[in-house]
């Protein structure tokens, strides 16, 4: 599991070139299996491609709600995640933290996901 707080706020995962079947990917799948948010500070993700050599390519986002709540979330790569680079996830805290006070979030699993969103491509861990 990675973590983002507010001193990291980002997290990649590289994408296996020889990947079978890596241009029929249609989603990339963030699995949000821990968040530690008493005070339900309002969490966005945004989600990002970042091809070899390339600028990165804004995806979409996602959010948590409630803003505690661990969960699968789907982002469409809109045909863009086709070829050898990285997948970056972004936390942004809508609200100001304030000191002390723990923000935690664990993500297990980013993926891509084929065209019905129920097979999953390889991808390193």
């Amino acid at each position: 599991m990675r973590y983002l707080d507010t001193a990291h706020v980002s997290v990649s995962q590289n994408i296996d070139p020889a990947a079978e079947g890596l241009q029929d990917n249609k989603f990339v799948q963030v699995d949000v299996a821990q968040v530690i948010n008493p005070r339900k500070y309002g969490l966005s993700f945004e989600v990002y491609y970042q091809p070899s050599g390339a600028q990165k390519i804004r995806l979409g986002t996602f959010s948590l709600y409630p803003a505690d709540n661990p969960g699968k979330f789907i982002v469409p790569t809109q045909d863009h995640v086709n070829r050898e680079g990285s997948i970056i996830v972004s936390l942004l805290v809508m609200d100001p933290v304030a000191n002390g006070v723990p923000l935690r979030v664990g993500i297990r699993r980013i993926a891509l996901l084929g065209r019905q969103a129920d097979g999953i491509a390889s991808s390193r861990e």
